[in-house]
């Protein structure tokens, strides 16, 4: 059995910064990593082999030390500092 790979998600499902990132992949489930050297995780795993979702709705608010992803269903707060 073969099944078709596309293990990077859309970038505009995609919110980072140097040492995180989030990939929004539906309006009540996110993905969230963290790499002190910035290098993330791109290959397929067990769990996702392709992560070209749906894009849901969501937005961003980001200042200098932290940031929120809000969608209809869950509203969290990053604080980048940390």
């Amino acid at each position: 059995m073969t099944f078709t790979m596309n293990p990077v998600a859309d970038p505009q499902a995609i919110v980072s910064g140097p040492t995180y990132r989030f990939t929004i992949l539906t309006d009540r489930l996110l993905r969230y990593e963290w790499a002190a050297d910035g290098q993330f995780e791109d290959r397929a795993s067990t769990f996702a082999i392709n992560r070209q979702f749906h894009i849901p709705k969501f937005r961003v608010v980001e200042n200098d030390d932290g940031l929120e992803i809000i969608t209809d269903h869950f509203h969290l707060s990053y604080d980048k500092q940390r």
